[in-house]
């Protein structure tokens, strides 16, 4: 098997897998790697989205092996199907570095070489001036099939120039993913509104064109700037006569051709138009919180393209207004505006309980929560990006925790927390591992289960407990397991095991010497509550070392004799 190698082997959206196709190629030039790739074959993706103008970009992408997207020598030469799977890179360990250090073989991600990432190279290597410019000719070394090779053409010699692109990106996100993606994706989006400044600000004329899956959307936004010479991609090709890898290969090289590109600064797409043309790049993530926030509310309440954008705005806000550290009430407002919206969503359900515990508004979290179902607990345990250590809500999470409620459904959410992350369902941050311990250890069940024995949701507080009676349990076996590998567990127990002997007895000092010496200090948190006998005569020995100066040793009879007759008394009760 060949080693040395730089591999794209991406297996998300064309944009992604072609930036770090020509990343990989790039690296190869500059250092001593060999570049290669895996081309993905996906599953078919059925386009049911709820807005027929919604694109579905790549959908298509089933139907293309990479003898369908490449030529036969260009596979020949650079594929490795069959041989390496898929998998994303991370070069995080070269950030500010020299380009050189991937030549170490001590630091390859495999033993082979590294998969490469898709992201800008030239904000992680501090020494590659020539980024932009070598990786156009990388772009350009790239042998297509004949199909896509057409498309490609087509797009360059269309008749067009000196205009400005606008990276609309929504689409599926804000329709039939978007309790999928609206909350964890919202800063890889750009609301309609924002658009729309952007427009705004730019002179009437010049020419604008939108780019984006959500075409009625945008369709709308033209309409609303008619006072500006805004045009849609779809202005300038037939749609129905490509599938949708075609149209995004089009759109691609099209927008590469614009002065300047607009967009989220998150997309596979608008960055491989970047990188492979001459343009400008404006990424929203670069317009500061403020200026976004104050743009957004121009247009709020004037322009209207569907409930459910207006949804994803209103959330896009809450988000800036969170950042910005405003108000509860505020930010409230806005998430209740996108429940209005779209209020089968179960992200602002998930959301606004989180803010109404925070604020105290009980009586709205009692209302929110009255018939939520699985969908919602499918929401609030959702993981994040594979990038996220934690679940996208563990931040929501420590609202519930931290708080004594008198609610009984939020009860029963904060222990339904508790249980999934004893039974290893779900991970927890630090913080909010501490808040279930804590819960666990001090939990009261003879009362608890007097509460809900009468609860109208009775059954499922029930299956609630015995889940938690199974974790104390368990909580306390591991405290005395913890406990007796403590040295003053061990050395009380050499105590009480020689006392009685008279010849144990005069070797007890040595005896207790060589434990000592032999104990391995384990990592456990120390407990000055345990009372157990071995435990606490070792705790007192041990004392009684320390201030052997002020009369330690002399004060340990003392104690021992306190610690025996508390003992006599607990056994005779």
């Amino acid at each position: 098997m060949r080693t040395d190698l730089i591999l794209a082997a991406r297996g998300d959206g064309i944009g992604e897998r072609l930036c770090c196709l020509i990343n990989a190629m790039f690296i190869s030039k500059k250092t001593d790697l060999n570049f290669g790739f895996v081309w993905a074959e996906v599953p078919k993706i059925e386009n049911s989205t709820q807005n027929s103008l919604v694109i579905k970009m790549g959908s298509d992408l089933y139907k293309y092996n990479q003898e369908d997207f490449f030529s036969e020598d260009f596979i020949k030469q650079y594929s490795y199907k069959g041989i390496f799977n898929l998998s994303n890179g991370n070069f995080s360990k070269f950030r500010n570095q020299s380009i050189k250090n991937m030549n170490d073989k001590a630091l390859y991600q495999n033993s082979w070489g590294y998969y490469c990432v898709q992201d800008e190279l030239d904000v992680i290597f501090n020494d590659i001036d020539d980024y932009r410019e070598c990786i156009r000719l990388c772009w350009n070394e790239i042998k297509f099939s004949c199909k896509i090779q057409k498309i490609i053409n087509s797009a360059y010699d269309l008749l067009i120039s000196d205009f400005i692109a606008i990276h609309v990106r929504g689409g599926d996100a804000l329709y039939d993913l978007r309790e999928v993606d609206c909350y964890i994706g919202a800063f890889k989006l750009i609301p309609l509104e924002l658009a729309i400044s952007i427009i705004k600000s730019i002179s009437k004329d010049k020419n604008i064109i939108l780019f984006g899956d959500d075409i009625s959307s945008n369709y709308k936004i033209k309409e609303y700037c008619s006072n500006n010479k805004v045009f849609l991609i779809d202005d300038f090709f037939d749609r129905t006569s490509m599938d949708s890898v075609e149209q995004a290969m089009f759109e691609i090289v099209v927008m590469s051709r614009a002065e300047v590109i607009y967009s989220s600064g998150a997309s596979g797409f608008s960055r491989l138009a970047f990188l492979i043309g001459l343009s400008k790049k404006v990424y929203l993530s670069n317009i500061s919180y403020q200026d976004r926030y104050v743009n957004m509310l121009h247009y709020i309440d004037e322009f209207y393209a569907n409930n459910f954008q207006k949804a994803f705005s209103y959330l896009y806000l809450f988000l800036i207004s969170r950042e910005l550290n405003y108000d509860y009430e505020k930010q409230i407002k806005y998430l209740e505006n996108s429940k209005i919206q779209d209020s089968e969503n179960n992200v602002y359900t998930v959301l606004l309980s989180d803010l109404y515990i925070k604020n105290s508004s009980y009586d709205k979290l009692t209302q929110l929560l009255h018939n939520i179902d699985h969908k919602f607990f499918n929401v609030l345990f959702k993981k994040g990006f594979s990038t996220q250590k934690y679940l996208a809500y563990d931040f929501i999470f420590k609202s519930f925790l931290k708080n004594e409620f008198n609610i009984d459904i939020v009860n029963y959410i904060k222990y339904l927390i508790v249980c999934k992350f004893f039974n290893k369902e779900i991970p927890l941050s630090h913080e909010n591992q501490l808040y279930a311990y804590n819960i666990v250890e001090n939990l009261n069940f003879n009362s608890l289960y007097q509460t809900y024995l009468s609860n109208e949701n009775r059954d499922k507080f029930i299956s609630v407990f015995k889940e938690l009676l199974f974790i104390n349990f368990e909580l306390k076996i591991r405290n005395i397991y913890n406990i007796s590998s403590t040295l003053s567990y061990k050395l009380g127990d050499v105590m009480i095991r020689n006392y009685l002997n008279p010849v144990s007895f005069l070797k007890l000092p040595f005896l207790l010497y060589i434990t000592k010496k032999k104990y391995i200090k384990k990592n456990l948190v120390p407990n000055s509550n345990v009372n157990i006998l071995k435990y606490k005569l070792g705790q007192a020995l041990i004392k009684a070392h320390k201030n052997w100066y002020k009369g330690g040793y002399i004060k340990f009879w003392f104690d021992l004799y306190k610690l025996k007759k508390e003992y006599k008394n607990k056994k005779g009760k």
